[in-house]
């Protein structure tokens, strides 16, 4: 038996059922995926929220998409918020089939002990689970100041004077 999961406003949001990640289809400005049912009809799966920053090689990767991307001009920007999110749901039978979630925008600052929730469900179903909230990043956010200065604002003037001094040459 499955389920059809109905996700609006996914963002950088990862879903997980078994240790798989759940594999969407886009449809207008939802996605769906179909969920795996116990045998007593619950549906369990992951909801996952991290930054780019919280890998292990985070500074290899920003250095090398920083080159590839011509010196930061092309190169995607990161987001902002840092919050993570990590969270085991279990959907107790009785949905019908149908479950309908909806996805919350970070926070871009979160203090300790704020509870800003991560996600709902608009349809009537009985969930259970844990860690439901946004949780602030500490290692993250420390980490994005660093290729914030580093590269956008140390390596461009490094990256202009060189260019300025090439060209007195001529």
């Amino acid at each position: 038996m499955s389920a059809l999961l109905t996700v609006s406003n996914k963002g950088d949001f990862e879903l997980f059922q078994d240790g798989k990640p759940l594999e969407f289809t886009r449809e207008g400005g939802n996605y769906v995926a179909q969920v795996r049912e116990e045998e007593n009809g619950e549906v369990k799966f992951t909801v996952l929220r991290r930054s780019e920053f919280c890998m292990r090689a985070w500074f290899f990767w920003c250095a090398l998409y920083w080159i590839i991307g011509f010196f930061g001009i092309f190169t995607k920007r990161y987001a902002r918020a840092t919050a993570r999110v990590t969270s085991e749901i279990c959907i107790q039978p009785g949905h019908g089939g149908k479950i309908e979630m909806q996805l919350h925008t970070p926070p871009i600052r979160i203090r300790d002990g704020e509870n800003i929730p991560a996600f709902d469900f608009r349809s009537s179903v009985i969930i259970a689970c844990d860690n439901w909230c946004f949780r602030p990043d500490r290692v993250a956010a420390r980490r994005r100041k660093i290729y914030t200065w580093l590269f956008n604002v140390i390596l461009r003037i490094v990256g202009l004077a060189l260019c300025v001094w090439a060209l007195s040459g001529l």
